[in-house]
């Protein structure tokens, strides 16, 4: 992909979400995207099986948010906590509508593109296990919109 192409589909994205201006939330997560031979992906992590809550489960990067920060900060200083990624590495696009998880928490969904296509990676093994790039077309191609994971295997 030319940096034109890869600056099109980023312009378009900007577009395509409301500017939103969200209230503070209990928590924050990142939705990380990069364009990939071609295809664009989007970073997921598996949480460390000693995590008292949602261990084993895939996830974005994020956590809960500590006092005075806004949501972008809680979802990019969690996301270098996690898995080594720093904010000046990223593009900020925007966010989407808080929502609230099963546990109760209004979480915060933040949206950042990855400037170069890949960074450093540091998993913190006290939280992340692995991590992984997942190429968005699979999450469009299933009806059911469910993928499965195949042990050692990217997707």
């Amino acid at each position: 992909m030319t940096t034109q192409n890869k600056t099109n589909w980023i312009h378009e994205l900007k577009l395509s979400i409301p500017d939103l201006v969200t209230s503070a939330c209990d928590a924050a997560v990142l939705i990380v995207l990069r364009e990939h031979d071609g295809k664009l992906q989007v970073l997921l992590t598996q949480r460390s099986a000693n995590m008292r809550h949602h261990a084993n489960e895939w996830s974005l990067p994020g956590g809960k948010t500590e006092e005075n920060e806004t949501n972008f900060e809680t979802a990019l200083r969690e996301s270098d906590e996690e898995v080594g990624l720093k904010s000046d590495g990223l593009e900020n696009i925007g966010q989407l509508e808080n929502f609230q998880s099963k546990n109760g928490l209004d979480v915060s969904v933040c949206i950042s593109v990855l400037k170069s296509g890949t960074f450093d990676e540091c998993l913190n093994k006290d939280e992340v296990q692995k991590m992984i790039w997942f190429d968005v077309h699979h999450i469009c191609q299933k009806p059911d919109r469910t993928h499965r994971f195949e042990r050692n295997k990217d997707v």
